[in-house]
């Protein structure tokens, strides 16, 4: 009787832990992201769940230079259609980074307008066109047509004041 129970314990776990399994989000590095101020390196993950590869949120992990895990931050896609976006990076209640879109869908991407802080004494804005788009079971970023796997923020810096905002994203 035991020996029995013991089976039926175990084939429970098994089956529990595979229908478990299918539930866990599937993860797409997109980029690495790097800027001129600091040694800091960022990867830009897509999260999927795993069932229909749709999108359910962004993950930014931040290592320092010795390649130790700093931060992550996780978003979630809702917002991209508001006037705000959503959100990636905020200072001192500036936001440095947003996405934002006008036909963006968890199931096949769309247009994600990066909207940078060129300028934070004029509060001027400077906007780069990425697509974020579903390859079969695949996700890839694009710029300009063509796939992306590194992002450089360049400083827009004043003389006296210093680092103001973001003058460019070079992208390879």
């Amino acid at each position: 009787m035991s020996t029995l129970l013991r089976s039926l314990k175990m084939k429970t776990l098994l089956i529990t832990l595979l229908l478990s399994g299918t539930a866990i989000a599937g993860d797409f590095t997109m980029a690495q992201i790097t800027n001129e101020e600091d040694s800091e390196r960022t990867t830009f993950i897509l999260n999927t769940d795993d069932t229909n590869k749709e999108i359910v949120g962004f993950t930014y992990k931040t290592f320092n230079a010795a390649g130790k895990l700093v931060k992550t931050t996780k978003k979630s896609p809702d917002g991209v259609f508001s006037e705000s976006g959503i959100v990636i990076e905020e200072r001192q209640d500036r936001v440095i980074v947003a996405f934002k879109s006008d036909n963006f869908a968890t199931h096949n991407g769309g247009n994600i307008i990066v909207d940078t802080l060129y300028n934070g004494a004029t509060g001027k804005r400077k906007s780069y066109d990425f697509e974020l788009v579903r390859a079969g079971a695949d996700w890839e970023l694009l710029y300009d047509g063509k796939p992306v796997s590194k992002i450089h923020l360049k400083s827009k810096k004043l003389p006296v004041v210093g680092v103001v905002g973001i003058s460019e994203i070079v992208v390879k």
